[in-house]
Parts: structure tokens; C-alpha cells; sequence
């Protein structure tokens, strides 16, 4: 995204408010392609990964000052995506967590029915 002046004249009170005014219809657009977004499943899965990459759920502590600055820079990125999606939708990152947790949940029955495991074992364990 590249940053382009709005206004020739910050004094003219009519420029400002031109500036204003486009500024916040980009925004709202913004947030529109956004909600567009969180409203497939696929999108909020690509959404939830990256999240997850970002370590945001996560401690930044490193082997290495090195290490916790990159994972800090990390965190800070998935820290902007989380608060862009809770602006557009703030219902969006609990869903997010629930639908990723379902999807575990039925990853986990799945194999151990491969490994045929019952749910009588689920109780054991």
C-alpha cells in the first residue's frame, strides 16, 4: 500500500475534509474485503494458519536475543492481522478458535479410528 498525499494544502479546511471523507470510504472498504473474507470457511482456515504462524498465542522467548526479536517481529504481524479481523468482525478470532478446535478434535477421532481405537478408549485415557 503505498501512501499518497490527500491534501495539497493542509490550511484549506475544504481539502481536509475531502481527505477525510476519502479516507474513511478506503477504510470501510477495507473492512468490507475483510468481512468478505471471514465469511468462507476456506479464507478464515488461511487466516487461522498464518495467525498461528505469527506465534500470536504464543511466548516470543527465543535461544537467542536474535531468535526473540525475530519471533517478536513475527508476533507483531499476526498481532495487526488479529487486530484488522477484530475490527471488521469482533465474534471473528473466537470463531476462528472454535472452528480450529473442531477440526483437531475430528482429526484426533479420526485417527485413532485408523488405529482402531474406540471411544470407550477416550474414557481410559
Amino acid at each position: 500500500m503505498s501512501e499518497r498525499a490527500l491534501v495539497g494544502n493542509a490550511a484549506d479546511a475544504g481539502q481536509v475534509k475531502a481527505a477525510r471523507k476519502v479516507e474513511r470510504r478506503e477504510r470501510q472498504e477495507q473492512l468490507d474485503d475483510l468481512r468478505n473474507a471471514l465469511a468462507h470457511g476456506h479464507s478464515r482456515r488461511v487466516l487461522w494458519r498464518i495467525i498461528s504462524h505469527c506465534r500470536v498465542f504464543e511466548s516470543i522467548i527465543g535461544s537467542s536475543s536474535e531468535m526473540t526479536s525475530y519471533n517478536a517481529g513475527q508476533q507483531d504481524i499476526g498481532h495487526y492481522i488479529v487486530a484488522e479481523l477484530e475490527e471488521a468482525n469482533p465474534r471473528a478470532i473466537l470463531q476462528m478458535m472454535e472452528e480450529n478446535q473442531q477440526s483437531e478434535t475430528a482429526a484426533r477421532l479420526t485417527e485413532k479410528q485408523k488405529k482402531g481405537e474406540g471411544p470407550a478408549d477416550d474414557a481410559a485415557s
